[in-house]
């Protein structure tokens, strides 16, 4: 989803170093999702206002937006039972308890 945002043109991508304190009020202020590639203090890049407006939603589903309401509303009606692995790659990094540093996510 973020290559082809990206790729469409629609998100703005800031390479400058930011403040993490300063990330929600930056993405307020776009008019599109941003990208923060530097944030200070912290070693993985940030994302933000993918979802901010209905527009922005649908556009990031590839939907258009007078069928959000009805395709979410079809969704919980027909909800599918998940699907439970063993193994996968979200595991591949885990933390418990004294390992765990909420300070290490990039959030103001």
């Amino acid at each position: 989803m973020l290559s082809r945002i990206d790729r469409d043109g629609r998100m703005l991508r800031l390479s400058k170093e930011v403040d993490a304190r300063h990330l929600s009020a930056l993405v307020v202020k776009a008019d599109r999702p941003v990208l923060f590639e530097r944030v200070r203090g912290f070693d993985i890049p940030v994302v933000g206002g993918l979802f901010w407006s209905r527009a922005r939603l649908a556009a990031s589903l590839s939907w258009p937006e007078v069928e959000l309401g009805t395709r979410f509303a079809a969704g919980v009606r027909t909800m599918i039972e998940p699907v439970l692995v063993d193994d996968a790659p979200a595991r591949e990094v885990v933390r418990a308890g004294a390992d765990v540093d909420l300070t290490e996510l990039p959030l103001p």
